[in-house]
């Protein structure tokens, strides 16, 4: 076997990196395309009307004080034992 001549080295160097350069490319190129995806949708998570929790025990205890109301109404007026 004869050593690789400096000329050889560089050459497969270089054809390394190329090779290196082109993968990096190709994931750089998927990434881009899936944060648009999450973009989208997350945009649509944010556009989706939701109930906070506040809003949901401020109506359920709305509702109990209503009920509570109502049958302490009908116990005063003996419509109900």
């Amino acid at each position: 076997m004869t050593p690789a001549s400096p000329d050889d080295e560089n050459v497969d160097t270089r054809v390394a990196l190329a090779r290196m350069e082109t993968k990096l490319d190709l994931v750089l190129g998927q990434h881009g395309t899936k944060l648009d995806d999450h973009e989208a949708r997350l945009r649509i998570v944010e556009d989706r009307k939701t109930v906070s929790p506040m809003g949901l025990l401020s109506a359920v205890g709305g509702g109990v004080g209503v009920l509570g109301g109502l049958v302490l109404l009908l116990q005063s007026i003996n419509l109900t034992p």
